[in-house]
């Protein structure tokens, strides 16, 4: 995996942003094409089968709040984001790595890694609300240690090998 730390070991923020817009100009039609196919397009598709109420009479008329279609589209928003974050996360590993990041690849990972990348979002939302609670400073900080969870269970996909590890020799 590429590293930000030059032979010489220093750290410097200036080639951190560098390289950071640099994968996103490298990669932005790609970026854009992951992000309206899994998030756009369902979005638009949500709004339009369940519209929402624009006036009190159509509000009444409609029964109240659509909450089926809320939560619903929430829910499917939520794990196409995910889904999301995790093609995003192989495209730029991929780009880091000196390799051309394939539309095909980073879809089939975001979906293969959903699992994995749920239990990390669900474990950290716990973490962090719960930390959250004692004081703001504990959340800031949990939600800084668990930000890099989902990219290295994207790379080193060592949730795969639980269970289905080979006889050793």
């Amino acid at each position: 995996m590429a590293t930000v730390l030059e032979p010489t070991g220093r750290f410097e923020i200036g080639r951190v942003f560098g390289r950071s817009f640099g994968v996103i100009a490298r990669n932005l039609p790609l970026y854009l094409g992951l992000a309206v196919l899994l998030v756009g397009v369902p979005v638009l598709a949500i709004k339009l089968l369940a519209p929402t109420p624009r006036t009190a009479a159509e509000f009444v008329a409609a029964g109240g709040v659509p909450w089926k279609s809320m939560f619903g589209g929430a829910i499917v928003s939520y794990i196409l984001g995910l889904v999301l974050q995790a093609t995003l996360v192989r495209a730029t590993i991929e780009d880091l790595s000196d390799r051309t990041p394939k539309f095909g690849d980073c879809l089939a990972t975001g979906f293969q890694r959903l699992v994995p990348v749920l239990g990390i979002a669900v474990v950290s939302g716990i973490g962090i609300v719960c930390a959250s609670l004692a004081l703001l400073v504990p959340g800031i900080i949990v939600a800084l240690m668990w930000c890099l969870a989902v990219p290295a269970e994207v790379e080193e996909r060592e949730g795969r090998q639980c269970g289905n590890q080979e006889k050793r020799q």
